[in-house]
């Protein structure tokens, strides 16, 4: 039975290695990640990134302290720990994933009880290890002076193994998707998925070249320092957490029409091509703005945004000196729960119609026009001839007149 004893912690003798410090910078790197998540904690997908840093910062904590204890008891106690990062990071990615790609159904309560309960499982049955399903045997080993532990993994060991890889296979299959769905194009979402998708796989990469033998130690880690780094990154320089994909299905690049996503909070989040092209904007200058002040100069459009209901409104702008004309259509957009979670506002390019309809009331006023100055000559001239015309006598009729 796999036993903490009270006295681990407390008897606990320390040696130095290479990776102590390392480990202590990566988890401080981590730390000062987990704190800026935490101030944003309310926005979409906000949740599993805080957890997923968490348990990568408990998993480095853990073997980093577990390299350099060198008694038995402590070395199980931290290896314990570390175990809780190992288990929770990829049903955090997991539910990140599942978060950044929209895919709600996942992030509902007893789904998410479900994956608590695998969690808390793998914790747990490492902690008593029933008839060496886990551990089949554990001691120290010395190598180049430092103590390490040796174990040898028992049938339950590959279990925990491919749960977890499941979890992060999917999660990361989830992030490439939309990855794949976001190529071609400048919008902030590649540049937002690529670095997650790195962040993911390097310290999971490091951990497979151990799992299979290829390194002796698990250097998963030390690969935590990049992923704070581009985490890092993603979340000042493409401002992740603030801008979600919410409706890449809904922008199709190829669309004839400009059309720009916004989030619930009225922010532009997607645009496509079209779009670009009629403000003139950069999407990397364009996204991450409000609606209301990129169209600050048309009031009557802003304000469509902000109603509840879909809109459709007629605009008329002045571009290199000639009218154009659109029909710009608000329209809410809703998730698998009915929950409004943003607007797609498209503008329609109806300058041709509008002029045809121009030119057809023109003609149609022109026509009017020469169809009375016509009518009022044929009347003159049949005033005319009737004045012209001698009046028939009375007498006439005489004759034919019936007497009774």
């Amino acid at each position: 039975m796999y036993t903490i004893y009270k006295h681990s912690i407390k008897s606990m003798e320390w040696q130095m290695t290479p990776f102590t410090v390392p480990l202590a910078l990566t988890a401080l790197l981590t730390l000062s990640i987990i704190v800026l998540v935490y101030q944003n904690r309310q926005k979409r997908g906000a949740v599993p990134l805080l957890a997923f840093m968490l348990f990568a910062s408990v998993y480095g904590i853990g073997l980093g302290v577990r390299f350099s204890v060198t008694t038995l008891d402590a070395k199980l106690f931290w290896n314990t720990v570390a175990q809780i990062g190992r288990v929770g990071t990829p049903i955090s990615l997991f539910l990140l994933a599942a978060s950044y790609t929209d895919r709600r159904q996942w992030l509902r309560r007893r789904r998410i009880g479900v994956l608590t309960v695998i969690g808390v499982m793998q914790v747990m049955w490492p902690l008593f290890n029933p008839a060496n399903t886990i551990f089949e045997m554990t001691s120290l080993a010395t190598r180049d002076g430092m103590v390490f532990l040796n174990a040898d993994l028992g049938l339950f060991t590959p279990f925990i193994i491919a749960v977890s890889y499941l979890f992060l296979s999917v999660g990361t299959y989830w992030l490439l998707a939309a990855y794949w769905e976001a190529r071609g194009s400048d919008s902030v979402y590649s540049r937002q998925i690529g670095l997650v998708i790195l962040a993911v796989l390097i310290p999971w990469g490091a951990n497979a070249l151990n799992l299979f033998g290829v390194t002796q130690i698990d250097y998963a880690p030390f690969g935590y320092t990049a992923t704070s780094v581009l985490i890092a990154t993603a979340l000042f320089r493409y401002r992740l957490l603030d801008i979600l994909p919410i409706a890449r299905g809904t922008v199709v690049e190829s669309m004839d029409n400009a059309v720009f996503v916004l989030d619930a909070n009225r922010q532009i989040v997607d645009v496509n091509p079209q779009a670009r092209e009629m403000v003139a904007i950069d999407s990397t200058q364009l996204v991450g703005r409000q609606f209301a002040e990129v169209f600050a100069a048309y009031p009557t459009i802003v304000d469509a945004v902000g109603e509840d209901t879909q809109t459709s409104n007629q605009l008329s702008v002045a571009e290199n000196g000639m009218q154009c004309h659109y029909e710009v259509t608000v329209s809410p957009i809703e998730d698998s729960f009915d929950t409004e979670i943003g607007r797609t506002v498209v503008f329609n390019d109806i300058t041709v119609q509008v002029e045809r309809e121009q030119n057809i009331d023109l003609m149609r006023q022109v026509l009017s026009r020469v169809l009375r100055h016509k009518s009022d000559r044929i009347l003159r001239f049949t005033s005319m001839l009737g004045q012209n015309r001698p009046r028939c006598p009375m007498w006439l009729l005489s004759g034919r007149v019936v007497r009774s």
